[in-house]
């Protein structure tokens, strides 16, 4: 993944969260762009934003509305930045691979 493509989806998704947080546009639309740009890590931030981190922030003592902004902007830029760093595993992991277990080397 190039460096500038990597820059651009996580500006994408910080700006995605910021707006999420601050709910310019309808909560339903915004969950449904949040989950299909940052598929397959939105799945597992939901979880541990809205059932992890929003009740210890509620334990704390923060307020209700900041809580709800820190779910809503991690649930967009917390799920992109794990699925940069899940392109940047599998493509190290496939470079690890040994030339001659590739399908298309074999086939030669």
């Amino acid at each position: 993944m190039s460096t500038v493509l990597k820059r651009a989806y996580l500006l994408a998704v910080v700006v995605l969260g910021l707006v999420n947080a601050v709910g310019v546009v309808d909560p339903d639309v915004m969950f449904a762009l949040c989950l299909a740009l940052t598929l397959p890590c939105s799945l597992f931030t939901a979880g541990v934003l809205f059932y992890g981190v929003a009740p210890l922030l509620a334990f704390l003592g923060v307020p209700s509305a900041a809580a709800q902004f820190v779910v809503d902007f991690g649930y967009a830029a917390v799920g992109g930045f794990l699925n940069v760093l899940l392109v940047r595993a599998l493509l190290r992991a496939g470079a690890a691979v040994p030339r001659k277990c590739l399908p298309a080397r074999a086939a030669r």
